[in-house]
């Protein structure tokens, strides 16, 4: 499959929710909030663990350091002003990768703010964006089984399983769940044509 040529990286909004590009100055919030075992314990197993001082400089350091980034997208997800709890820093981060072929996306979230549907509603809107401003046909995405949470909101999303196979997670080498949806079928949930 060819490359997708990617639009521009660019700040996107919900109904609750701002998704701003990465700054150099959100490593302080994701350090704090990041540096979790709940948050981390199922992620790639790529992420060190424990998570170092510096770990935020890090990754941002590599994300940020590049002139383009073929891979894709990185959002800070930040509460809009006014919405409760709003601490007016990062609370979570997601990502689209349209040339990664299986693992499409990835996200964590706070864990003060699961709960309240504000993953989903982010990943909805970047399913929009990677289907309507991307050109995506189809998105294969992935979750450690034992994350029944991010599982959720690939089913509320419409996403079916596909496969399983293994991955190795920041706790150990893990079932993982591989689900697939299409344009075609996001357009058609979400009442699009």
């Amino acid at each position: 499959m060819a490359e997708l040529a990617l639009p521009p990286l660019r700040t996107l909004e919900t109904k609750r929710l701002w998704l701003k590009p990465l700054a150099m100055s959100d490593a302080p919030a994701i350090q704090r909030r990041f540096a979790q075992w709940e948050i981390v314990k199922l992620l790639n197993g790529k992420v060190p663990w424990p998570y170092p001082d510096d770990g935020a400089m890090q990754f941002l350091s590599g994300k940020l350091g590049r002139a383009s980034d073929a891979e894709g997208y990185t959002w800070a997800l930040w509460l809009k002003e006014g919405e409760p709890d709003d601490p007016h820093e990062l609370i979570g981060i997601i990502e689209l990768r349209p040339n990664a072929g299986t693992d499409a996306r990835g996200f964590w979230l706070s864990r003060e703010f699961w709960g309240r549907g504000l993953m989903t509603e982010a990943a909805d809107r970047v399913l929009d964006f990677a289907f309507d401003e991307v050109g995506m046909t189809e998105i294969t995405l992935t979750n450690a089984k034992e994350n029944v949470r991010s599982g959720k909101v690939k089913e509320r999303q419409g996403a079916t399983p596909v496969g399983e196979d293994t991955i190795e997670t920041v706790s150990g080498v893990k079932p993982r769940q591989i689900w697939r949806l299409t344009a075609e079928e996001w357009r058609r949930r979400r009442g699009v044509r």
